[in-house]
């Protein structure tokens, strides 16, 4: 019953997002909601709905000290299986902001909760609202730069995307091209349907645990909830154009997957993998998304936005950059004290470390 009215409030939000809409938001449920056990408020004025939110708390740890963290909309799940949303924000009618957001912090009221994170929030009304609304809560934010190509932009200079990099950027790019191309045919394969999808999912999700173990670092695709969530999103939103996965090839080689997700004419970097095997000096990953956005530049699409990440890759290819914000509100405790003080203590110890 509340997938209409979701639907519809996040398409009049201000700064709507693939990780806000009902695709994201109904897969997340299904996935976490058994775990989370969140509550789905409805804020309404004079009888009609104006917002919807998505309230867990959950216990989290730092420095062992528990925490009882309240999250909005789809987060709050397991560091060791998520899903990374991002580009959150109020679920309601423009210019509902302040109201809703008073309505979410008067939920919270007196419940058992040290803070409230606000994770990867669209800087604008939303975030000022949420702001307004926990007065005399100490607030930790943290900003980062995020990434994209404006599309829109070089479309109307009916020119391509090469053209719009730097000049040393656009060298490294063509060079890529010109070996791999000298190789056999390079091409972009855009799924047709769920099952070609799920099975480009599959293999990106076999590169991306392969570098990361030869890394030696932990891989969120060995996460089952992880993998259920997208397998349960492609399959079930594939064919209503939430999703789009693409496969780069050289001859019949496939070296690269991109996993994007849809939003009207904003399309989202979601995830990747590549096929490291070939010389180091080559980069499939360049290949492989200066391809795609070659692509996405013939579609009508806007904005091809890189989201969070500090790999240097998103700002070199982007064309722009955005603000995202975290935020932490967090109630007089003698724990955030304690775990203030830890903090300086570690960063002052990487600091000066001992001789």
């Amino acid at each position: 019953m509340i997938a209409p009215l979701w639907s519809g409030l996040a398409g009049s939000m201000d700064c709507p997002s693939s990780f806000t809409a009902e695709p994201w938001i109904a897969t997340w449920l299904s996935i976490f909601g058994d775990t989370l056990k969140p509550s789905i408020l409805v804020i309404s004025s004079n009888g009609t709905p104006v917002g919807a939110c998505i309230v867990s708390i959950s216990t989290t740890h730092n420095y062992r000290l528990p925490l009882r963290t309240a999250t909005l909309n789809a987060t709050g799940e397991d560091d060791c299986a998520t899903v990374y949303s991002e580009c959150n924000g109020l679920v309601c009618r423009r210019d509902f902001e302040l109201p809703v957001a008073q309505a979410i912090a008067d939920y919270l009221g007196a419940g058992e909760w040290d803070n409230v994170s606000l994770r990867h929030f669209t800087s604008g009304a939303c975030l000022d609202a949420l702001r307004a609304s926990f007065p005399g809560l100490s607030c930790i934010e943290q900003r980062r730069d995020t990434y994209y190509v404006d599309l829109r932009a070089i479309r109307a200079t009916n020119t391509d995307y090469l053209g719009f990099l730097k000049p040393t950027i656009r060298k490294h790019v063509k060079q890529n091209l010109r070996y791999y191309s000298s190789r056999s045919p390079v091409s972009v394969r855009v799924a047709a349907d769920p099952t070609e999808a799920l099975a480009m999912f599959e293999q990106l999700a076999a590169y991306a645990r392969l570098r990361w173990r030869n890394e030696r670092s932990g891989c969120v695709f060995d996460a089952e909830r992880f993998l259920a969530f997208h397998r349960t999103l492609i399959r079930d939103w594939f064919t209503r154009g939430a999703v789009q996965l693409l496969t780069i090839s050289v001859g019949e080689r496939a070296v690269g997957v991109i996993y994007n997700l849809v939003q009207g004419k904003r399309v989202y970097f979601y995830q990747c993998g590549y096929d490291y095997t070939d010389e180091k000096k080559l980069s499939p990953g360049t290949l492989s998304i200066s391809l795609a956005i070659e692509y996405l530049l013939t579609t009508g699409v806007d904005d091809y936005d890189f989201l969070s990440g500090h790999a240097d890759y998103k700002r070199r290819l982007s064309t722009g950059s955005r603000e995202v914000v975290s935020a932490t509100f967090r109630r007089p405790r003698l724990k955030f004290r304690v775990i203030d003080l830890l903090d300086r203590a570690t960063a002052r110890f990487h600091t000066h470390p001992r001789p």
